[in-house]
């Protein structure tokens, strides 16, 4: 968890499970007033550590389906396509790697998204478990 964002891993099975994508979700500084979350290194998180349910959503500004994320004091935390921390408002971008964008520390290649949703499957919800 940085200024830059909070940068993680993917993965399927738990904490000793293969990684499949990478993932960032936009930071916040401790003074931004009315963001609820996780505080850790003087950044906040909307999403914070725990077990979050995850129910499929359309993704209006994106034109696709994905999952939100349920974390109470939030709407709309998704799972979408994007590569700085800018590109979310605090929703968690997916990709398969690490990258400097633009000078920028990011992520890149969208696949990562497919791939959640293709181990995902037809599921109508799953269990996110969020470590720090």
């Amino acid at each position: 968890i940085r200024p830059d964002g909070c940068f993680s891993v993917l993965k399927q099975g738990g904490e000793a499970g293969e990684p499949f994508a990478v993932t960032l979700e936009r930071t916040y500084d401790l003074g931004t007033a009315g963001v609820l979350g996780e505080a850790l290194h003087g950044q906040l998180v909307k999403i914070p550590q725990g077990l979050w349910k995850c129910v499929p959503r359309w993704f209006q500004r994106g034109g696709y389906s994905t999952y939100e994320i349920l974390v109470p004091g939030h709407t709309a935390l998704l799972f979408h396509k994007g590569n700085v921390d800018t590109d979310s408002e605090g929703c968690v971008l997916v990709g398969e790697s690490f990258a400097s964008v633009k000078a920028a520390a990011g992520i890149s290649d969208s696949s990562g998204l497919l791939e959640l949703f293709q181990r995902v499957g037809p599921r109508l919800e799953f269990t996110l478990a969020v470590t720090l």
